[in-house]
Formats: structure tokens, C-alpha cells, sequence
């Protein structure tokens, strides 16, 4: 193999690794982009979603919580820092969420 075929080879590896990585990032972004901001809509009409989550029989701190978690995890998968932490823990809170509170098929929004 000669070192311009050597060359283009490894320019060619390095050309899907950057694509690979690029695609990797926009998948935790758009991923994490869904918890952050509803995190960020709970904490900013904090007095409103606590009183509709008391409703719903979940107290201040579970609330407290829940808010924490997605503002956490979400920002811990979108830097790519400790993201398996933070995607289990996003993935056993929506597994939570919908055996608790997404039970009755026949409403538009619990679906």
C-alpha cells in the first residue's frame, strides 16, 4: 500500500468518526432537549405545576425532585458528562411517569 492509498484511507476513517461524532451529539441534544424543557416549565410556574401535582397526589418534595431530575439529567446527557447516569435515571423516571400517571388510553393527552 503506498502512502498516498495509507492517506486517504485514514482521511476517509476520520471523516466518518467526525460524522459519527456529530451525530451522537445532536441525538443526546435532542434527546435531553425534551426534559430540559420541562424542567425549566415546572421551575419557572413553580407555584402553578406544584399545586397540579398536589392534585394528582404527589407532594412538594417528590415534585422538587422530579424537577431536579430533568433539569440534571437532562443537562448530564446533553454535556456528555456522566450521561449513562443521567439516561438511566431519564429512563426510569418515564418508565414511573407512565405507569403512574398515563393510564387512562382514552384521553388525547395521556398518550
Amino acid at each position: 500500500m503506498t502512502l498516498n492509498e495509507r492517506a486517504a484511507k485514514l482521511t476517509g476513517l476520520a471523516t466518518r468518526l467526525h460524522l459519527q461524532d456529530g451525530a451522537l451529539l445532536a441525538g443526546r441534544l435532542l434527546l435531553s432537549l425534551i426534559f430540559l424543557h420541562e424542567g425549566a416549565t415546572l421551575a419557572t410556574h413553580f407555584e402553578g405545576a406544584a399545586k397540579a401535582m398536589a392534585a394528582l397526589g404527589v407532594g412538594l418534595p417528590l415534585f422538587i425532585a422530579t424537577v431536579a431530575l430533568q433539569l440534571g439529567a437532562g443537562l448530564s446527557v446533553a454535556t456528555g458528562l456522566l450521561a449513562r447516569l443521567g439516561g438511566i435515571g431519564l429512563g426510569l423516571f418515564c418508565l414511573a411517569t407512565a405507569m403512574l400517571f398515563h393510564t387512562n388510553f382514552a384521553s388525547q393527552n395521556e398518550l
